[in-house]
């Protein structure tokens, strides 16, 4: 029988999202946080000591003999600090680390709390179920840019997004610590209002389960949800220490949920996290993949009898990357770009977009202007994916990664073999971007370095470029360098064909923007600028130049189709370009 966290694992990798944690308070134990029955006894202790009494080991039952009924955190709390200024600053105490407590990582998210913030960051979790009151969760979710939506009472939960809307909700069964409603005696303990019940019957019909820190002993609310949950759609899964016994075992065998054993949360969480990353590299193209789709490719670009296999073969690797683009998104739904959300997004895409990268880029090398005509169909589904409204702008940018990685990859392939057929098919027939008056346009128009990632935000988000004149451009030139290998072993020649590349788009951009009667025309620059006016070699500016002074319709650009094949064309955007580049130049030095 396979190992049930080996089971939890593929069902967390595979089906993002679906499944909700329910925690206990044996998450927090590490941090040396209390639980709410340990700070009420506390309490309880000090109430005795201001009325001159002891009652140390013996809380409960000198509260009981002195009042006449249990000890009730809220009663003890308001007995003890009057107002609600006075009860947080009493209960920061419990929860909050003082200086030492800091130094020693006590009171301080645990592996287990931030191993469930990559879960959360990922996308493999987006509903937490705690009974926890600490913060220790919301703590470890904000240092990776997660603002959860935090559901603490009845009020709360009428008022909170739909669970599938929000990147991460947590839901706190028992209350926050800096509510003095919080529940910890067994009558408040016995039953929950009925805005809290119908939330949690809804997650625990819709998602699976993983219940880890909790026994379900004192919980009688929370186990009548359980027992009242008609069917499972996805399975349960239930950690402890011990085989489970009383309540548990009772909840265990009514799910039928699936038992893990465990030596604690913070090892089980991080084995957890670690295997879904394991099988997240998996799906990553390997190496050996690669190079037989590519053989594959290159017999089909060998012969013309094999057109309907090569479009079917070069659509199907299209259909396998638009499927990634969705959760890819969905995994960072809610979350503000920082550094790490960002570049964890960007690698996402990357490893996703790979093998079409190779492929796009043999076809560019190789293919003849007939076969062109199906990389642009394979394209164009790919830029139905790019087009986002409402959310993070920086999120709705990066949404053209994937085809940006493709029109790379295509034009420094076509600038290396003088092949520019796969490139005047990407940049001149109209394609789903949209354009300022929602009409399709041509892709040199919506998708280039600047419109994916503006310049401040790639200096602010990938790491080492703080300070390049051209931050997204430079991290690019890295990157496909290494997926162009094959194709241009030599990196002075790599190098000349990126530059070159980014010439061209930037005056197909403008080309395309005078061809609408474009009002404002604005260049998107690269990395050209700062680095040509450092070496004399001959380069695209100068080609086109010198293909204009000559009338020159041969020249490879224009004979493939570019600028509509048309000197004049060439000229008008030549001549609209180069100003404004060079005034970005100057601004560089």
């Amino acid at each position: 029988m396979i190992d049930p966290l080996l089971s939890i694992s593929f069902n967390l990798h595979a089906q993002r999202g679906t499944y909700a944690l329910l925690l206990g308070s044996g998450v927090s134990r590490a941090a040396s946080v209390p639980t709410g029955w340990e700070v009420t006894l506390d309490l309880v202790g000090k109430l005795a000591h201001i009325q001159n009494e002891s009652c140390q080991g013996s809380e409960t039952e000198w509260y009981t003999s002195k009042y006449g009924r249990d000890p009730d955190y809220s009663e003890v709390l308001s007995s003890i600090a009057p107002t609600s200024a006075a009860q947080q600053q009493l209960l920061k105490g419990y929860f909050e680390p003082s200086e030492q407590e800091r130094e020693e990582g006590k009171k301080l998210p645990t592996a287990a709390h931030n191993a469930i913030a990559d879960l959360v960051s990922s996308g493999h979790v987006r509903v937490v179920i705690t009974t926890n009151f600490d913060r220790l969760l919301e703590a470890a979710l904000e240092a990776k840019g997660i603002a959860p939506v935090v559901i603490a009472s009845s009020d709360a939960a009428k008022g909170a997004p739909p669970l599938a809307h929000s990147k991460c909700t947590v839901i706190k069964v028992h209350g926050d610590y800096l509510d003095h409603r919080i529940k910890n005696s067994v009558e408040a303990l016995a039953k929950y209002d009925r805005g809290m019940n119908r939330l949690l019957d809804q997650v625990l019909d819709e998602y699976g389960l993983v219940v880890c820190g909790w026994s379900g002993e004192y919980d009688a609310a929370l186990r009548r949800c359980f027992e009242r949950a008609k069917s499972r759609r996805y399975p349960m899964y239930w950690t402890g220490l011990s085989e489970p016994k009383g309540a548990s075992k009772q909840l265990v065998d009514l799910q039928r949920a699936q038992f893990i054993r465990i030596s604690n949360a913070d090892s089980f969480f991080a084995s957890l996290l670690e295997k879904i990353n394991s099988l997240d590299e998996f799906e990553r193209p390997h190496p050996l993949g690669i190079q037989a789709a590519t053989s594959t490719l290159k017999k089909y670009l060998s012969e013309d009898k094999y057109r309907i296999q090569l479009r079917d073969f070069v659509m199907d690797q299209a259909q396998q990357l638009v499927l990634t683009i969705d959760p890819s998104f969905a995994a960072i739904s809610g979350v503000t770009p920082n550094q790490k959300s960002a570049v964890e997004l960007m690698k996402r895409l990357e490893a996703a977009s790979e093998m079409l990268v190779h492929i796009f880029a043999i076809g560019s090398f190789y293919g003849s202007a007939e076969q062109a005509r199906f990389f642009f169909d394979a394209f164009n589904l790919i830029v139905s994916k790019s087009e986002a409204s409402g959310g993070y702008k920086g999120w709705i940018d990066l949404r053209r990664y994937p085809a940006l990685l493709l029109i790379y990859s295509t034009g420094i392939a076509a600038v290396a073999s003088e092949n520019f057929a796969a490139l005047n098919e990407l940049s001149s027939r109209r394609s789903l971007v949209r354009h300022e008056d929602d009409k399709d346009a041509p892709a040199p128009v919506r998708i280039h370095v600047h419109s994916t990632i503006e310049r401040d935000l790639a200096r602010e988000i990938i790491p080492g470029m703080d300070r390049r004149y051209t931050p997204f451009n430079d991290y690019l030139l890295e990157l496909l360098k290494s997926f162009l290998k094959r194709l241009i072993p030599s990196d002075t020649e790599y190098e000349r064909a990126f530059d070159d590349f980014e010439y061209f788009w930037c005056l197909l951009h403008v080309d395309a923007k005078i061809q609408a009667n474009a009002t404002h025309i604005w260049a998107p620059y690269g990395a050209f600028c700062w680095r040509r006016r450092e070496r004399r070699a001959s380069w695209a500016k100068d080609q086109a130049k010198n293909a204009i002074d000559k009338s020159d319709v041969s020249w490879p650009p224009l004979r493939a189709g570019l600028f509509g094949g048309k000197i004049d064309r060439l000229k008008a955007a030549y001549e609209t370009a180069q100003p404004i580049l060079d005034a970005i130049s100057s601004r560089m030095y």
